[in-house]
């Protein structure tokens, strides 16, 4: 953890505490102080949430631009009147500070947020804890690693509790997570990017680069394990040659995945494990892994569940989980969340057509800061951070207030897509495809809520928005082959919004489509030039075409296919047609051969300037 910060309406304490932690934990600590604790709280909600927010993002960014309230803690000392989930939905009629701290938690999720109160009527709930305990509490977590996936389910805590008030707000359910993953891996890097994939696949995740929490997750050993975390882990992304620089006993190898199953049984009890090499071949152990894997996969299927082995680098979001065997389950879950999205006959009774204003005031700051990171992020853990900003807005949203989601879903993919190009574990071609079908699937549930008269033109429009903006990105990381692809995207997009604005005009929508299809392919442009001499040559050979020079006039095929070329790459017959038909199969070769010239020495010159 990097940052310890203290909100309190008492300036004395607050300092006070801030000058033992520093002292015990050697790490910085902040101060928000709230004067005049009864004022503030007469307030209204959105001031008072503004107000610690403004105060957040004063200390959100060092001198160089280095986020730090990534990993942080904050000490949230405000009198709570209850300490139930079920008081601290934010869309419930009244201003408490309890759905201040849902607003905040739902804005700040990288932060790890410690509520210090008298009395927990709960003492299994892990998210209140008793001020005597506060020091232990803070030990527990200071030197994890991070709780942006939400592992311990503290914000799916607060979304389960503004869904279960459907009776009073009734809107659209919130996403809820109840599934666990784990991203295991040394590599920071990866174990970011696996864990963002499997908060993406429904799962809250743990982030496991050190053996302290390898352990406490996974030991066989009860002095290890932590009780209060009663967990049920269904997803593991794992490195097969692990090698925690933390780990103190050197007789245990945890490259070996025999002995690492051994030692940490709890593993064994992991539904789906995906485990993550470079491919290493010589090492005494490396038959016995492949020998162990063959036997781990007989199991998991016989219980329904996956063993895959997937190779580093991978080819990014998208190419790692189909590598893994889970873009299948992804699809599924985000086609039915936006038939889910669609709006019906009883809209207005579940809120109308705009999201909650509390959500998009969350939404909005979560956009903010994923701008932000957009604009200044330096590192892949940086911009996976601001994806999973611009997703939880998204969410918060859930595809209401069309103009504001938007925005949301265009962040969340370019800074995905900067992730991937920052990533040198991710290969060189990056999956395009399946970005574009997720585009696409998202804003489609996005227009829905959008006029009849303007649906079509504000989703290709929103498409051509979105996919434009990741150009620049490719194109400033040099992933040519990828930015091609977005070029021909944004080509057939413009091509329908055209022919959308001017319906007389869609006699030639079959031309502009030819032409859009052979400047997105070169291999099929090749094929093309070579093609049309042989068509053109098979016609003059089907209706007899004469031309001089020839006895007779009469050409054999080969001879009608060798003039039509000279016809199609020289724009003008080698022979002087004789008959009406010749004439006018020379007029459409000539203009066929110089149409495709044209744009194949302009599509070639963009290539060789390109690469």
């Amino acid at each position: 953890m990097k940052l310890i910060i203290i909100i309190s309406n008492n300036n004395d304490y607050a300092e006070s505490l801030a000058k033992y932690l520093e002292f015990k934990y050697k790490i910085s600590c902040k101060i928000i102080n709230i004067p005049e604790i009864k004022l503030f709280l007469d307030k209204k909600l959105d001031f008072c949430f503004n107000y610690i927010s403004s105060e957040l993002s004063l200390i959100e960014y060092n001198s160089d631009n280095t986020l730090i309230l990534k990993n942080s803690i904050c000490i949230l000392d405000l009198p709570f009147n209850s300490y139930s989930f079920i008081d601290y939905d934010p869309l419930y009629n009244s201003e408490h500070i309890n759905q201040l701290f849902t607003m905040l938690s739902f804005a700040y999720p990288e932060i790890a947020w410690v509520i210090p109160v008298f009395n927990v009527q709960d003492e299994n709930n892990p998210h209140f804890v008793k001020w005597v305990k506060l020091l232990d509490k803070i030990e527990e977590i200071i030197n994890e690693e991070t709780v942006l996936y939400d592992p311990f389910g503290f914000r799916q805590s607060l979304r389960n509790a503004i869904n279960d008030n459907q009776i009073w707000h009734k809107i659209y359910n919130i996403v809820i997570r109840d599934k666990l993953a784990a991203a295991i891996d040394e590599e920071k890097e990866y174990a970011y990017l696996h864990g963002y994939m499997a908060y993406k696949l429904g799962y809250r995740c743990f982030v496991v680069t050190s053996m302290r929490l390898f352990e406490k997750l996974f030991s066989n050993r009860k002095e290890d394990q932590n009780r209060n975390w009663p967990l049920n882990i269904e997803l593991t992304f794992e490195d097969m040659f692990l090698n925690y620089p933390d780990k103190e006993n050197n007789e245990i190898n945890l490259s070996n995945l025999q002995t690492r199953d051994e030692k940490f049984k709890k593993l064994t009890e992991v539904k789906n494990r995906i485990f993550v090499t470079v491919g290493h071949k010589y090492i005494r152990w490396s038959e016995a892994n492949k020998l162990y894997l063959k036997e781990l996969k007989a199991k998991a299927r016989a219980k329904g569940g996956i063993v895959r082995k997937i190779y580093k680098p991978s080819g990014g979001i998208y190419n790692t989980m189909e590598q893994a065997g889970l873009l299948k389950d992804y699809w599924k879950k985000r086609k039915d969340e936006w038939q889910k999205a669609k709006p019906g006959p009883n809209t207005e009774e579940a809120g109308g057509h705009s999201a909650p204003g509390r959500l998009l005031l969350i939404a909005e700051k979560l956009i903010d800061r994923a701008r932000k990171i957009l604009d200044e992020a330096n590192t892949v853990q940086d911009c996976i951070h601001g994806a999973l900003l611009a997703l939880e807005a998204q969410e918060l949203l859930g595809y209401k207030t069309p103009t504001t989601c938007l925005e949301a879903i265009a962040l969340k993919h370019q800074l995905e897509v900067k992730a991937e190009c920052m990533f040198y574990g991710v290969g060189y071609n990056i999956d395009m495809k399946n970005r574009f079908k997720e585009i696409e699937g998202e804003v489609k549930a996005v227009s829905e809520w959008f006029h009849p008269s303007v649906r079509k033109k504000s989703y290709l429009n929103a498409q051509l928005g979105i996919i434009t903006e990741l150009v620049e990105i490719l194109r400033d990381y040099g992933q040519f082959d990828e930015e091609l692809q977005c070029l021909k995207k944004i080509r057939k997009l413009n091509r329908q919004f055209y022919f959308l604005n001017h319906p007389g005009l869609k006699f030639v929508q079959p031309l502009r489509a030819y032409i859009d299809t052979l400047v997105g392919s070169f291999p099929l442009f090749c094929g093309a030039l070579f093609f049309w001499p042989i068509f053109y040559g098979l016609l003059g050979y089907l209706f007899n075409t004469r031309y001089e020079g020839y006895k007779d006039g009469i050409l054999t095929f080969w001879e009608q296919v060798a003039n039509s070329s000279y016809t199609f790459f020289g724009l003008q017959p080698s022979s002087q047609p004789i008959d009406t038909i010749s004439h006018v199969l020379t007029i459409f070769t000539v203009l066929t051969g110089f149409l495709h010239l044209g744009i194949f020495i302009s599509y070639l010159y963009n290539l060789i300037f390109r690469k």
